[in-house]
């Protein structure tokens, strides 16, 4: 639940008359006490929501989390954040994944993120 609601904070400030400094200043401060990396991830996918795109590439490295459940979060979430600056490395990282890749689930993710990538380039 707390990771939809940072998520949803981050989309009324960008979609609103909001002082983002203001609303990243409040996920700053909540973040450090997070345990959750789900949670974490959702912060991260505020920041970048919010213009801080420095941390497109921490989501990018969470493509490699051991739990699955965390890599297919990531690939959503990447494919929601996504900027045409953004579609060649991502595309290598989601590559790089897919050819790793144990679980099928992940995999058939990992599959159409490529082709949805690869429909933008």
């Amino acid at each position: 639940m707390r990771s939809y609601a940072v998520m949803s904070m981050a989309d009324v400030a960008v979609n609103g008359d909001f002082d983002f400094e203001e609303v990243i200043q409040l996920l700053t401060n909540n973040l450090s006490s997070e345990k959750s990396i789900h949670v974490k991830i959702s912060y991260y996918y505020a920041f970048c929501a919010l213009g801080k795109r420095e941390y497109y590439d921490v989501i990018l490295q969470h493509l490699f989390h051991k739990a699955y459940q965390i890599r297919l979060f990531s690939i959503s979430l990447l494919l929601q954040l996504i900027k045409k600056e953004d579609y060649e490395k991502t595309l290598e990282y989601l590559i790089t994944c897919e050819k790793n890749e144990k679980f099928k689930d992940v995999r058939n993710t990992l599959l159409r993120a490529i082709d949805t990538v690869k429909a933008k380039l």
